[in-house]
């Protein structure tokens, strides 16, 4: 059975929303036996409100699997959960909560705390297998040099959410984070960013693999990782920006896509990016990323993105419509990419790869326009192009064919679409900030499956 509970004072009296309180947590209670996921929002937790969750939250859960709690208490009690939760394996608290007088949850492997939390020391007992930690919030109060990892043997993925009063300068994040395998930060300080962000990439090893996205159209967020190694299963560091205004002068750099690869630029031979943050990957593309092998470019969001919203120097034209290939820019970016001569002593090719999920006209001539960006590719011995979703023209191909040494169209069938022109936030990214706004701060929901 889930049930998750959202009430708020807010607008609706205190006389209701005590009743409304009572009445839900009492039912909550008496599911508490059956319950395997449990959502409760409930704000503020005063007065009778206050002990009856404190109540409700004693009793017994032999079933629960995950809780999330958003009550503003300020202490979970000493019999939390009846201290019978054998298959709790996931918990996420906002506002500050004291865990000190808490069980101990031996099979509990992911926790989430935003807001003020509690020791790390004290976190590790409580929670001694931990594999995902996230952290939003003022800084622990009581800090230690020693390595996470030490306190969490188990831990695989860290979360942490940094500004200037935040997590980071309370340790050496570098020094405590180096075994840890994934590495998700989000810094909203730029000089934070710049300061840190060197030393956490120096523990992967090469090949470095870096995917450059776009998180949501309407807040702006940008994810910059870099992922050593040859698969997915090797260590990661991901950075996130966030309220960056493209228009405004110094937006490219405000990103930090040039702090995050300038230490380590010639180990990155995998490059992957949304067409859209183009302005942003060519500076680094050009002085930095000069023995990149391989570029994925996802097209996904460009057919439902306005020309007007298309900076400069992305392609501006309706990808839907046919466009024919303009041979003279064709030419002209040919030029380009023959200019260094194939200077490249091992002879490795360059491949560039445009993904699109639905059928799309990009004529030939961009297409050279977008390789000759990459210094790679104007130094590679032969470049290489995968075409997926982009529909072949005979002109188009023929003319890529005099430049490169393979051309590949392919389908763009089964290529996951973005939603609403918005890219998809990746499943490993947490959701970091309060998930409750003002529009529904007058509501009272009950809803059990």
């Amino acid at each position: 059975m889930r049930i998750r509970v959202t009430i708020f004072e807010y607008g609706i009296g205190w006389d209701v929303y005590e009743r409304s309180s009572l009445r839900v947590l009492g039912t909550v209670r008496l599911a508490f036996p059956h319950l395997t996921h449990l959502d409760i929002s409930l704000y503020p937790a005063a007065g009778a409100v206050f002990a009856a969750l404190c109540d409700t939250l004693q009793e017994p859960a032999p079933v629960l699997e995950s809780l999330v709690l958003s009550t503003g208490l300020k202490q979970l009690p000493s019999n939390f959960l009846g201290a019978t939760a054998p298959k709790l394996h996931s918990i996420h608290i906002e506002e500050r909560s004291d865990l000190s007088l808490i069980p101990i949850f031996p099979e509990m492997h992911k926790l989430s705390i935003i807001g003020s939390c509690d020791s790390i020391s004290n976190l590790a007992i409580k929670f001694p297998c931990l594999a995902q930690l996230t952290m939003k919030g003022v800084a622990p109060s009581a800090a230690s040099d020693l390595p996470l990892d030490v306190y969490f043997p188990a831990l695989k993925t860290l979360h942490l959410h940094a500004w200037a009063s935040s997590h980071v300068p309370f340790f050496d994040l570098a020094e405590q984070t180096r075994h840890i395998r994934s590495v998700l930060v989000v810094f909203d300080d730029n000089a934070m960013f710049e300061d840190s962000v060197p030393s956490l990439v120096q523990c992967l090893r090469s090949p470095l693999h870096l995917s450059f996205s776009r998180l949501l159209e309407g807040d702006r967020e940008y994810s910059i990782q870099l992922r050593g190694g040859e698969d997915n299963s090797t260590p990661s560091r991901t950075f996130l920006r966030g309220a960056v205004d493209v228009t405004q002068p110094g937006a490219l750099a405000s990103v930090g896509l040039l702090t995050v690869v300038q230490s380590v630029a010639s180990q990155v031979t995998r490059l992957n990016f949304d067409y859209l943050l183009l302005p942003f990957v060519v500076e680094a593309a050009s002085f930095h990323l000069t023995l990149v092998r391989r570029v994925e470019v996802d097209l996904r969001r460009l057919p439902n993105t306005p020309r007007k919203r298309r900076a400069r120097p992305c392609y501006t034209h309706n990808l839907m419509r046919r466009h024919t290939v303009n041979v003279g820019y064709f030419e002209k970016h040919r030029a380009v990419l023959e200019c260094s001569g194939r200077q490249l002593d091992d002879a490795t090719d360059f491949t560039l790869v445009l993904v699109s999920h639905a059928a799309v006209w990009f004529p030939a001539h961009e297409i050279l326009h977008l390789a000759g960006h990459f210094e790679a590719a104007r130094r590679a011995q032969s470049i290489k192009l995968v075409l997926v979703g982009v529909i072949e023209e005979p002109e188009d191909a023929a003319l890529l064919r005099t430049v490169c040494s393979q051309v590949t169209y392919r389908s763009g069938e089964g290529v996951a679409p973005t939603e609403d022109g918005r890219y998809i936030q990746p499943r490993h990214l947490p959701q970091l900030g309060h998930r409750y706004c003002s529009d529904c701060a007058k509501s009272t929901t009950l809803t059990l499956s």
